[in-house]
């Protein structure tokens, strides 16, 4: 489904089934949240009821090339999650990327895992897996950051991540149900990354 964010200066398409976490807490302007509305952990072709997705605006990290800047920004996330240090997570996948309406500014996707502190959980107990697109739009100087949050606390899956980070892509992941759920939300980053855009440049300040 087409969703408008920041009050409609940009649009893009969501699954199914998510809400707008404005409606029950407070959300910085420059970031979107969206939740799961059901309580879905069985089907791994829609989104779990833990998975969240958030978008933020963020002004261009000029002090670090366009191939560092997605690894700065994870550190960032990474302190934001409670890791004071920025730097406790592993790296699964990463790529640049080809956004439909944003073809000539510098892409990148990223897969990276790390404890799930911010959930006040016992860090050995759950991990978060964070899939990360950034789109840095040169027009109006503008760090664009998509984020898939799954967090990952049953025990199989748990023990299905742990083989999934030393196999590579495609190798023995059939029944991996880490791998479904990661899969399910690099799709769901996927179809952001085609379908985003911007409907009103005035949201960057722009006359």
């Amino acid at each position: 489904m087409q969703i408008e964010l920041y009050g409609g200066g940009m649009t893009v398409e969501l699954p199914e089934g998510v809400i707008d976490a404005s409606e029950f807490r407070e959300i910085p302007d420059t970031q979107e949240v969206y939740v799961t509305a059901s309580n879905n952990t069985e089907d791994y072709n829609s989104p779990n009821k833990e998975d969240s997705i958030i978008t933020d605006l963020l002004q261009k990290v000029e002090s670090v090339s366009n191939d560092e800047a997605i690894l700065f920004h994870l550190n960032e996330i990474a302190k934001l999650n409670g890791d004071e240090e920025g730097k406790n997570w592993k790296l699964l996948f990463e790529s640049k990327v080809h956004p439909t309406n944003f073809s000539t500014d510098p892409s990148y996707l990223s897969i990276a895992v790390q404890p799930a502190k911010k959930w006040g959980r016992d860090k050995d107990s759950t991990v978060l897996v964070l899939i990360i697109c950034l789109i840095r739009i040169e027009r109006v100087q503008t760090d664009f950051l998509i984020t898939y949050n799954i967090p990952i606390s049953s025990q199989q899956e748990l023990e299905d991540l742990k083989k999934l980070e030393n196999l590579q892509d495609g190798d023995g992941t059939v029944g991996n149900l880490a791998y479904k759920r990661i899969k399910y939300g690099q799709k769901v980053v996927d179809k952001m990354i085609e379908t985003v855009k911007v409907i009103h440049w005035d949201l960057f300040g722009e006359q």
